[in-house]
Parts: C-alpha cells; structure tokens; sequence
C-alpha cells in the first residue's frame, strides 16, 4: 500500500502550532514516501464549533506552504472530505454494529450518568459507563427507539482481557478493557463521536499512517477494537511528542502565543516556521540554519523521529526566522515590510526634505535596520526614529545628554551640519570624519564622545542603525530641529 497520511482538524479554535507540528510531519512523510497528504476537516462536533475556522486552517496550510492532494476544496475520490457531509456513511454503520451486537443503544439520562460518574469518583475509580443497557434486549431496545425515546449508541467493549496497539514511536502499549468502558459512537443528535466518525474515514480514505499528537493515545485502543469489529486492517500509528509551553504546560490552541495567525501577523517567515517547526521531536541537519520544504523532504526519516516533548521556544523561532530574513535582498525585504509602515504611520516614506527620491530612502532605511529585525513587524520600532518626530529619550540617552561635552558637540554638528551644500550619505560620512577628528585634537575627545551625544539627539537612543546613514535619512531640517530641541531642554 502507497503512503496515505492525512491531516483532520477540528474547526473549533483558530490554527496554532501545535496543529501546524502534526500536519508538518504528515505532509513531510507523504511527501518523502512520495505518498499522497489529505485533508479532512472533522466538524461533527456542532457545540464546540466556531466560524470560520476551517477557512483559517485552510489558509494557515496554504500559507505555510502545506499543500494537500486530497481535500474539501479539491476534492478526490474519497470525498466528501468534511465530516458533516458523511453522516449517513457513519449512520449505517453505527446501525451495522448494533445488528452484529458488538454495539447496543443507551437510554441513560445525562443525569443519570453524572450521578454514576460522581459514585465512581467517590470510591476513587476510573470514570466510566457502568453498563446499566449493556443487556437490554434487541427487540426491547428497538421498540424504545421506535417510540422516540431518545439514545446513544454505545460500543459493547470485551469485560476482560487486553487490547493492545503498536506504536511506530511508542512501542507496544496494553489496555486493560475493564478500565475503557463502554464508549459512545453516535451521538443522540445522530452525529458519530470522534472515535467512529474517524476509524470510518480512515478506512475509506485508505490512510495507510496515522500521525497525531500524543494527546490522542487513550484513544486509540477505542479506535482499535473498532477496526475489528469492521473486520478491517487498522493504520499504523505514530503518536508524536507533545510540544509544551515555555512553563512545560501543554501548548494549546487557546495558548495566546500558539496562534500561528499571530505568527503570521507579526511577520514571521513562512518557510521559517516551518523549519522550526521541524526540529520540535527531529533534528533534520544539525548546523543548518535555513532549509527548504524540498530539502525537509528529502532528509526526513520517520525513524528519527523523538520521543521526548519539545518546549516552544520563541527566542530560538526568532533566531530561525533571522536566518531566512538575510537571505532576502533588500528588494524582496523591502515589499514585506511597507505593509508595516503603512498601517503603523500611514506612509511608508518621509524622504522629503532629503537627497534621497522615495525608493532610494525606502531601501536605505531597511538596509541599515535590518539587522534589527527578528521578525517583518519589528520595522515599525526599528524606524520610529525617522517617521516620528517627538524623540522622547530613554534613560541612556539622557544621561549621554547631561555630560559635559555634549552641548559643545551637538553645537558644532548643528553649525557645521547647516551649512553642507547637500546632506547625502558620502558628504555626511566625511562631515562626521572631520567632526571627530576635529574634537580629538581639540579637546581629546573620542570618536565615541562624539558620535553618542548626536545619536541621542537624533534617535532617543544609544542603540539602532548607522549614525550617518540616520542622519542622512532625517535630512538637514529634521537633522537640526533635533539638535536645537536637546540644546533647549
């Protein structure tokens, strides 16, 4: 059997990247296998569901490049691929389990069922069903449902003995079948649970692998004894490490940093996500700071995978994300950032007042910030300095200000920087040049005396771009409004 890997989000929370992590490695094996990857979206889960969240997902795989073979918007031969659409596939074959008797209807009130629920706790047992319709005869329990009597259908798990599943990661895992119960496979609204609406899809999807978070091993002997009660050969399974938080709590969908929409808005890379992504339970090639889908492809090996959590480590998303933001020219870097500078200070230019034409200005901005940037956002603190003028100055600059020979300094730059026949970057570099030079015989001052006291009055802050490259990107008004403001205050 070819490799059939599948990715089947629940359309109830926004796409984080915990769901990222699993359809990664699934569209990794596919695709290394030269398998095929599908898409399935699991909606049978009404009361949870939220708007739009299936098209997010969907466009949180696009974005990340994830593509799929098969799937709700592209159909397939095993479609449709949203469970919602294949209620009457579940339906029947709830109905078959219940005439082979591996299943039987449950009539038990909710009420009903929390009151066992709170006994069983209170004896300090494993919850579950006690098995009060487990004998209710065929034709009694027909009748009941004839008469509108409202049921669930519950699968009829063998009172002893084990069931047992092999792990590609996992190894060899045993459950003792007096501690699952009896679960339910159709609900009362008719809707299958998450255990038979998946086994089904599964086996008529021909997945041939199953790859899922480790969340979902107290599920998988349920979805076993389905497979054989069907009579059909169950998928090997692959239950991958859990990615934890920075506190080691699991990383959840409702994990304000876990948001991959958020990722996406703050400008992380796509293709460095998902290299990062990849490194959480694999270590694809030691030493390699940036690699392509087509180069994850190639060195993937399921074997290699780990069996240890990974921490989300937002610092070491940041270093990755470096890495692919300087292999952007200036050109490419510059289109991802202008969205940034436009909702942030509604232009994404002030090169009036400059020698500089608008793109020349553009691309000299983010030439000299991007070494600051961990992510595309970053732009806006990066360039506050050139787009707004109410510098307010941090706690260094002030004291870089209040020493001695900063009035002196800002002074002269303010004399000699008026009176330049043009104030572009080669005539700013040799004024600075001449500056300190000028101050070290003069005075003995360092280059360093010199440069700090302007840059705390151009920029507010003793850290950013080139101070030459600042200046001529202020331009010669902006440049001395600056200057005469520190000297007043």
């Amino acid at each position: 059997m070819s490799v059939r890997t599948r990715f089947a989000p629940s359309p109830t929370g926004l796409p984080h990247v915990g769901s990222a992590h699993t359809a990664l490695f699934n569209w990794l094996f596919a695709h290394s296998a030269s398998g095929q990857f599908i898409l399935r979206i699991e909606d049978t889960d009404a009361a949870r569901q939220m708007d739009d969240a299936a098209a997010a997902m969907i466009q949180a795989l696009r974005w990340l490049g994830l593509d799929w073979d098969e799937g709700p918007d592209v159909g397939g031969p095993h479609g449709p691929y949203v469970q919602s659409q294949r209620l009457e596939l579940y339906h029947g074959h709830a109905m078959q389990l219940v005439e082979e008797g591996a299943a039987y209807r449950c009539f038990c009130s909710r009420q009903r069922l929390e009151q066992v629920r709170r006994e069983q706790t209170a004896r300090r047992q494993a919850p579950h069903y006690d098995g009060h319709c487990r004998d209710i005869p065929p034709q009694q329990s027909a009748r009941r449902a004839d008469s509108g009597e409202s049921f669930v259908i519950r699968f009829r798990v063998p009172a002893e003995g084990e069931t047992r599943m092999q792990d590609l990661l996992c190894g060899n895992i045993a459950f003792h079948n007096a501690t699952l119960g009896d679960f339910v496979v159709l609900k009362s609204d008719g809707y299958p649970t998450y255990h038979l609406a998946n086994v089904v899809d599964d086996h008529f999807m021909r997945i041939s692998h199953v790859l899922r978070a480790a969340e979902w091993v107290p599920s998988t002997p349920f979805h076993v004894l389905l497979y054989g009660a069907f009579g059909w050969e169950p998928p090997a399974f692959a239950h991958l490490p859990l990615i934890l938080g920075p506190d080691r709590s699991k990383l959840s969908k409702r994990s304000g940093g876990a948001s991959l929409m958020e990722h996406r808005r703050l400008g992380y890379l796509p293709e460095a996500l998902v290299h990062y992504l990849a490194t959480l339970g694999w270590t694809p090639q030691p030493g390699s700071s940036t690699l392509s889908a087509e180069e994850l492809v190639a060195l993937f090996s399921p074997e290699q995978l780990s069996r240890s959590p990974s921490v989300f480590d937002t610092e070491r998303l940041n270093w990755f994300n470096r890495q692919y933001l300087k292999r952007l020219s200036v050109d490419e870097l510059t289109e991802q950032v202008v969205p940034y500078l436009q909702e942030a200070y509604g232009c994404s230019t002030r090169h009036e007042g400059t020698s500089l034409s608008a793109e020349e200005w553009l691309h000299t901005l983010v030439d000299v910030v991007r070494d600051e940037l961990s992510c595309l956002s970053d732009i806006v603190n990066s360039s506050r300095f050139v787009f707004s003028d109410n510098v307010a100055s941090d706690a260094e600059a002030q004291e870089v200000l209040a020493q001695p020979p900063a009035i002196d300094v800002l002074q002269a730059f303010a004399d000699g920087w008026a009176r330049l026949p043009v104030h572009d970057y080669d005539t700013a570099e040799a004024f600075f040049k001449e500056l300190r030079r000028r101050f070290k015989a003069e005075r003995g001052l360092s280059g360093k005396s010199v440069m700090q006291p302007i840059r705390a009055a151009l920029t507010g802050n003793m850290a950013g771009p080139c101070l030459v490259a600042a200046a001529t990107l202020l331009g010669r008004d902006r440049c001395l409004a600056r200057i005469r403001t520190s000297l007043a205050s």
